[in-house]
């Protein structure tokens, strides 16, 4: 109470003083309210805290230098600056939103969760409380590191999949290796389309071996099915294990990891690696990560077919980054990558390649219930020898695109209707192709 009236009292002086300067102050706030929009929180936060003790006290300018100064990073004097517009009009919802999203930068977890309770029990517009939702949900699961937490989801897809054996559309191809005889490819080896149905289901474990040190694991198991072309049938046990360390804004983990991948009810691939990552809340919007990963891969040979001859090391690095814009708006990210696939066959350098690529994505909550989310790929593939039967180095170069609708019916249950587009571009016609995958699924968490 007291430090109210303190701020109450310095309001009062600042008020006093900075009459003459209204006009001034109008000015700054339209060029604040400018650099925020480009969006450059930094240079609107210096041009305001250059002035504050002219103006503060007025709620237009403490309201506009709160804000700014979250998203420049500086927590402590965003909630200073907050706290005077919420001495003056307690019922200001933008105000103590935004408040409590600076306490949760800096840790106050408790007093964060008061201030987003009270402004989630007003009439606030579906975006911005579906963003409170998220922060609660940060901040319950905060409330969880310092206890052993065990999660697990169930999902069910059906759907259509216009390549389900990622096949090129033609049916004939001109050998170069045979002076450009041109052969019939196999009805397996050509594009085909099929229904589909697959069952995942997912367990997770989290537990805390100190304050900062905690003990992870998951494993996830997938059966997918076609109506007819059941050659094709996938599966996959995937699973890892690891640690994650926490200090400050930064986040480490690191991770061993194996997938074993099934077609047609028979082993076809495993791999196993190691995963580095490191990730850093900048702000309460803001956050930037990178990663680095090892990974064997190891093919099962068939009868005639000789699979082993892939069998390579794969090692991937690259960098993300995610911004979260204000007043509920869409969360994005975006983010490359660079690595090297390494063929254990010596004489098979056609079988190696080195890669890049790149991601941009986001989601936007069209209300409590429902978001919106579209991510997009892209990457090259450079291979390190000439191919033997079609005489030319491959080069590939793959597009993915996917449009998708999350509804939440209930509490733990989520509806995901879901468009993908594939295209892989290649000077080798036998390996390009497009692909087209229809889905909806119905997911339950645990």
């Amino acid at each position: 109470m007291a430090r109210k009236l303190l701020i109450l009292l310095a309001m009062i002086a600042f008020g006093c003083a900075s009459l003459p300067s209204a006009h001034a102050a109008s000015s700054v706030i339209d060029e604040a309210r400018q650099l925020m929009a480009k969006p450059d929180a930094n240079a609107a936060y210096n041009l305001l805290i250059a002035v504050e003790a002219e103006h503060a006290g007025d709620p237009e300018f403490d309201y506009l230098l709160g804000i700014a100064a979250l998203d420049a990073g500086h927590a402590t004097q965003a909630i200073f600056a907050l706290e005077r517009v919420l001495a003056v009009n307690p019922a200001h919802a933008q105000a103590r939103a935004e408040i409590a999203r600076a306490y949760f930068a800096v840790g106050e977890t408790v007093t964060s969760k008061r201030e987003f309770e009270a402004v989630r029990s007003q009439e606030v517009p579906p975006a911005v409380a579906a963003t409170i939702d998220r922060f609660l949900d940060a901040i319950n699961r905060l409330a969880d590191t310092d206890r052993t937490r065990i999660a697990g989801y169930i999902e069910a897809t059906i759907g259509r999949d216009s390549n389900v054996n990622s096949g090129p559309g033609i049916s004939q191809v001109a050998i170069p290796l045979f002076g450009g005889v041109i052969t019939t490819l196999n009805a397996s080896g050509r594009q085909a389309s099929d229904r589909f149905g697959s069952m995942t289901g997912g367990a997770s474990l989290r537990h805390p071996l100190t304050k900062d040190l905690a003990l992870l694991d998951a494993l996830s198991v997938n059966k997918r099915i076609n109506a007819t072309q059941d050659t094709f049938d996938t599966g996959y046990i995937d699973g890892n294990v690891g640690l994650g360390l926490t200090r400050g804004d930064d986040v480490f983990t690191a991770a061993l990891q194996g997938n074993n991948f099934y077609i047609d009810n028979n082993p076809y691939r495993d791999a196993y690696g190691i995963l580095g990552q490191w990730q850093r809340n900048l702000n309460a919007r803001n956050q930037v990560s990178a990663f680095g990963q090892y990974t064997q891969l190891r093919y099962s040979d068939r009868p005639g077919i000789q699979n082993s001859l892939r069998d390579a090391n794969r090692t991937v690095a690259g960098v993300a980054f995610a911004h979260a814009f204000q007043g509920g708006g869409p969360t994005v990210y975006a983010g490359g990558y660079v690595g090297t696939e390494d063929q254990r066959a010596a004489a098979r350098p056609d079988l190696g390649h080195r890669l890049q690529g790149a991601r941009l994505g986001g989601q936007f909550s069209i209300n409590e219930t429902t978001a919106v989310f579209l991510n997009s790929s892209v990457e090259r593939r450079n291979y390190g020898g000439q191919d033997s039967t079609f005489l030319v180095t491959r080069s590939d170069t793959q597009f993915n695109l996917s449009l998708g609708l999350d509804y939440s019916p209930a509490k733990n249950w989520k509806i995901t209707p879901q468009i993908g587009l594939t295209r892989n571009n290649s000077n080798i016609a036998i390996n390009e192709y497009t692909r087209e995958l229809y889905t909806v699924t119905l997911r339950r968490d645990f």
